[in-house]
């Protein structure tokens, strides 16, 4: 259950209440050794983290379409979000 518990952490990072960051965030990077961050489906929730968090919209739908077990899902929750915000960026660039 670790990876869910990442991605959820992910999707209260989108919320405005935890715009700051989340502790119990920094805590599970913390805890996580190099062994579990081997992992398939860990490795995998952290680089949605890493894409969720840098805007990389390539990366975050990729890692979409392959994401293990039930993890997407969650992503689901992010999509709509991530594509506004994506939409938004876009049409300041071109101003």
């Amino acid at each position: 259950f670790f990876p869910y518990r990442i991605l959820y952490y992910v999707i209260l990072s989108g919320n405005k209440k935890y715009e700051g960051g989340s502790s119990d965030m920094m805590k599970i990077m913390l805890s996580l050794s190099s062994e579990r961050r081997a992992i398939p489906t860990i490795a995998h929730a952290l680089k949605v983290r890493v894409a969720f968090a840098e805007y990389d919209y390539h990366a975050f739908f990729a890692l979409q379409d392959n994401c293990p077990n039930m993890g997407a899902y969650l992503m689901d929750y992010l999509v709509p979000s991530f594509r506004r915000d994506a939409l938004q960026r876009i049409r300041k660039a071109f101003r």
